[in-house]
């Protein structure tokens, strides 16, 4: 919508500056000053979509895997990952809800996890239900990490439902159940 209004503006300005024949230095000041400020209105909107759509292409990979870093293909198929040998250990399907663990051996899987793919938001936010859980410190930063990834991944074509539930969890300041 910027942009739209931003091209508006500008237009306006050059076509008043050429029908408006009795210009006084006011007038001429003020639509240069309304034509810049059109074209700075595009020009910002122009680039926040390419910031957005590189943002898209760099986390596409990690919003297409589920909770426990595996993406479904079809069937019985998923596409293993790395970042599955590294957490797949400590999280478990329980009747349909992803439940991790949060033994100390948990926890230092997912801190390895974090450092191996930093845009994963899942090991953010197991760690800081760990850390919550557990009374340790930083948890707070971790749920905060999770949730600017997710309110990324969310926001691309095609990714995995886990996203959307987990930021919904977020938003509600929840950190899950006690694992077990």
């Amino acid at each position: 919508m910027t942009f739209w209004i931003g091209i508006a503006v500008t237009v306006a300005s050059i076509v008043i500056s050429f029908i408006w024949t009795q210009k006084t230095l006011a007038i001429r000041l003020a639509l240069l000053v309304l034509g810049l400020i059109g074209v700075g209105l595009t020009v910002h909107r122009y680039f926040e979509d390419q910031k957005k759509q590189q943002e898209a292409l760099d986390y596409w990979e990690v919003a297409r895997l589920n909770a426990v870093a595996l993406h479904f293909i079809g069937g019985d198929l998923e596409d293993h990952t790395e970042l599955n040998n590294i957490i797949g250990a400590y999280i478990h399907n329980q009747n349909g809800k992803v439940v991790w663990d949060c033994s100390s051996e948990a926890i230092e899987a997912y801190t390895k996890a974090v450092k191996f793919d930093p845009k994963f938001p899942f090991t953010y936010f197991y760690r800081a239900s760990c850390n919550k859980l557990n009374n340790g410190d930083q948890w707070q930063k971790d749920a905060d990490a999770a949730q600017r990834l997710l309110r990324i991944t969310t926001q691309i074509p095609g990714h995995n439902q886990n996203h959307d539930e987990i930021f919904r969890m977020l938003d509600r300041g929840d950190l899950g159940r006690r694992p077990g």
